[in-house]
């Protein structure tokens, strides 16, 4: 009985314990949202400053959580896998084969839901205004199985639909099915034309969907992929079991593959399992890495100008503190209702900021460029809200620490007597204020050389020279209807071209496929003698097939030897132009002329007859970029496609498309692309990167030149004794003004020393991102002072008006 009589004393007792904290926090609340009322000019700053701080935070970790982390949108999506074959002797993946395919799904153990897919564009008639689809063929289960996704209408692929001679059937998106069918139910079973054949449409998918680690542009229509008759490399996915890791799956893959090799010739023993994440690339990481460190720095800037000026409140408020003090009040309870003021205020702006994040996110997705497809994924979700809400928190208490230790520090008698630490503001408090600032201007001088690096070498870019002349150039993509002869549908492109080059607005035509185009991957290129240790390392390079004239319409010096021209037609022997890039790495101490290479043990040996200047679109890297050659087509490799050039881009696109369909039965225009505009978009990744830097150091300046100017302002008024007097004996208003600046230029100055030192600690992540070779440029670090030291006269503008209408006996009447 007593031990139940303790017990129900001990539960009553820790009530009245909660009862009494919930009493407490509850006053905390309301007195925090009294102070608040009283100061909404202050209030209002402050949360603003947190609002910019989080709201870029947030943006920026919703990026990083869905491009680095958990990028595809689909249940357990980090479990979604593509498999892929490693060259030989390299770690350069490529899609998978039928043999691979079936080798896997028969025996590997590592992965579950195997499908396979080919991503197609195809060409629609009769469909309201719309001549192009994107879309792919993809395997029975590819949407139940391994994107786990239901229909929204209909039914999904099932084996019968892959059987020889069963009806050709499609499924389209729901955006397609409102555009086209107006929602209508009835569109089961309807007829759509794509490439000259007949598909039932049996079902209706989502938005939005894409293939996983394809990029960002969604499925419009889907057909079934019958394996049985697929002849070239297609992408094959599955999800890796629950049991076991990336590393294991990619082992039993490779395992297998290399057991197959007794029964094969096929060169590749390698494979991988990757996810979406695996195929952002370096530099793609590196800027959302920099991004997301640069909203850091903002937030903690925005976290150290909102403790400063709560500090400078609190310092007015030292009487009000030191009667509480004296009256009883526990200073464990001033700090709890200076850290209760503070977590309401960076709350308030954390909602802001998450409302400012999701528009902002939104802007960038607008403006993030193609080039950077990671982008697309994007969005404030659930885990970017928790975060959101709990660096709100976090904020909260980090600058409100400070403001809360000096209150419960305030001495009552001194506070009653002098109002505070010192009339002057040279106190314990002070420093802590300049200690603020300086912190401010040292992270705003980073951001602000971080944007400066990004800013100096996107214009080193945007003045490099590319290699080819990309004005008036258009660049159709010309693919067969149908599986054919392939001289049929060169005698089309052929075609073409005569009826092109009359056409008006167009000032020429050439056969030949874009560089960059076509690429080639193999497990080396051999060149003729080397062997052993002498063997190249090159394993993938881009090709384009050309004719004579190509470099001379295209705009492409050759530096050495010669190009292609008629007494190469027909010859003996395939003969090669190569870039500059890929003649250093094959013959780095000799001429390349008259050598022989190959692509492989198989290959035919190829001559060189010329070096021709590299094409490089700014901002691009990887070897595939880098590596170039060309070569005159064979019959096996034709139609080629073909490059036009006119007076303005718009002019040759309407001139292709009132062209192609009509004079081209075995040919299909898949799209035009412009290189003009190619290279534009090769140079986004970095103008987005440095505009948004630029931006938050912007920000940055503005919320430093804030704090700057609270400090400054507030030691005028804390030192108008010390002005009143040293006017009253004859001090020039010009040595009133100096005093006051000489304060903001000390801050300024050490701010600016810590930060340049915290600039060279942070230049080696710059070096993924940039062009050159080395991101120290005087420039801007020069332009960094000349930033700050006028945001510093800013700041301080205010402060010496006031500090020089000071009346000197009204100040010492006052004091």
């Amino acid at each position: 009985m007593r031990r139940r009589a303790l017990g129900r004393i001990d539960r009553r007792v820790v009530l009245r314990i909660a009862i009494r904290w919930c009493a407490e926090v509850t006053e905390d609340v309301r007195s925090a949202l009294r102070r608040i009322r009283q100061a909404p000019g202050l209030a209002a700053v402050v949360i603003l400053s947190l609002a910019l701080g989080l709201g870029a935070n947030t943006a920026l970790y919703s990026v990083v959580h869905d491009v680095l982390m958990d990028p595809e949108p689909y249940p357990d999506g980090n479990r979604i896998v593509v498999l892929m074959r490693l060259l030989s002797g390299s770690q350069v993946p490529f899609a998978t084969d039928t043999t691979a395919f079936n080798s896997w799904r028969l025996r590997a153990h590592t992965i579950e839901a195997l499908n396979g897919a080919e991503e197609l564009r195809f060409s629609v008639a009769g469909t309201a205004g719309v001549d192009s689809l994107e879309g792919a063929r993809v395997t029975p289960g590819f949407l139940d199985q391994l994107l786990r996704v239901k229909p929204v209408l209909g039914r999904l692929f099932i084996a019968a639909d892959t059987n020889p001679g069963a009806q050709p059937v499609a499924m389209i998106s729901h955006g397609v099915w409102r555009a086209t069918y107006g929602t209508s139910p009835g569109v089961l079973g309807q007829t759509l034309r794509m490439d000259g054949r007949a598909y039932a449409i049996v079902g209706v998918f989502r938005d939005g969907l894409t293939l996983p680690a394809s990029g960002n542009t969604p499925m419009q229509v889907l057909l079934p992929l019958d394996l049985d008759s697929v002849t070239r490399s297609f992408q094959a996915f599955a999800r890796v079991r629950r049991t076991v890791g990336r590393s294991d799956a990619s082992n039993e893959l490779a395992a297998i593959l290399r057991s197959d090799m007794s029964n094969s010739r096929d060169p590749h023993v390698g494979a991988r399992a990757m996810r979406a994440q695996d195929f952002v690339g370096a530099r793609q990481t590196r800027i959302v890495t920099i991004l997301f460190a640069g909203s850091w720095l903002l937030l903690l800037i925005a976290c150290g100008n909102t403790g400063n000026l709560l500090l400078l409140r609190g310092l007015d408020e030292q009487r009000e503190l030191a009667t509480r003090l004296a009256l009883g009040a526990l200073p464990s309870r001033l700090v709890r209702q200076s850290l209760t003021e503070s977590v309401i205020l960076a709350v308030g702006g954390g909602i802001i900021g998450i409302a400012a994040a999701n528009a902002g996110l939104k802007l960038i997705l607008a403006t993030a460029p193609a080039t950077l497809r990671v982008f697309s994924v994007v969005r404030i979700d659930t885990a970017a809200l928790g975060w959101g809400i709990a660096a709100s928190v976090v904020s909260g208490c980090a600058f409100g620490a400070i403001p809360a230790l000096f209150a419960a520090r305030v001495d009552p008698g001194n506070a009653m007597r002098l109002g505070g630490w010192s009339s002057t503001g040279r106190g314990t408090p002070g420093r802590y204020r300049g200690a603020l600032v300086v912190f401010e201007v040292a992270l705003s001088t980073i951001l602000l050389a971080g944007a400066g690096i990004l800013l100096h070498d996107f214009i080193d870019l945007v003045e490099a020279p590319v290699g080819f002349d990309a004005k008036g150039l258009v660049w159709p993509q010309v693919l067969p209807r149908v599986r054919g002869d392939r001289a049929a549908a060169a005698a089309d492109e052929q075609a073409a071209v005569r009826i092109l080059r009359t056409a008006p607005g167009v000032l020429s035509v050439q056969e030949g496929s874009f560089p960059l185009a076509t690429t080639v991957q193999i497990g080396n290129f051999e060149v003729e003698g080397k062997t052993g240790a002498q063997a190249t390392d090159v394993h993938i390079a881009s090709l384009a097939f050309v004719e004579p004239g190509y470099f001379r319409f295209a705009g492409i010096t050759v530096v050495l030897g010669r190009g292609f021209d008629q007494s190469d037609v027909g010859t003996e022997g395939q003969r090669a132009v190569v870039g500059r890039a890929l003649a250093r790495r094959l013959w780095p101490n000799g001429s390349p002329l008259g050598q022989r290479f190959r692509g492989g043990p198989t290959a035919n040996w190829m001559t060189v007859i010329g070096v021709a200047e590299d094409i490089r679109l700014p901002g691009r890297t990887g070897d595939a970029n880098n590596l170039q050659f060309y070569i005159q087509p064979t019959r096996a490799q034709l139609p080629v496609g073909f490059l036009v050039r006119s007076r303005d881009p718009a002019t040759g696109e309407r001139a292709i498309r009132r062209v192609v369909p009509d004079s081209t039965p075995l040919l299909r225009l898949a799209g035009i692309r412009f290189p003009e505009q190619l290279v534009r978009l090769s140079l986004a990744p970095q103008r987005f990167a440095t505009a948004l830097m630029g931006m938050f150091a912007w920000i940055a300046l503005i919320l430093t030149a804030i704090g700057l100017y609270a400090v400054t302002a507030h030691a005028v008024v804390r030192r108008r004794r010390e002005l009143g007097i040293r006017i009253a004996v004859g001090a020039t208003p010009r040595s009133i003004a100096l005093i006051v600046l000489g304060d903001g230029l000390r801050l300024t100055a050490a701010g600016l020393g810590a930060g340049l030192v915290g600039t060279t600690l942070i230049l080696p992540a710059f070096r993924g991102v940039i062009a050159g070779p080395e991101p120290f440029d005087f420039l801007p670090y020069a332009g960094d002072v000349a930033i700050l030291l006028l945001m510093t006269s800013v700041a301080c503008y205010v402060p010496i008006r006031r500090a020089l209408r000071v009346n000197p006996g009204e100040s010492l009447r006052e004091e």
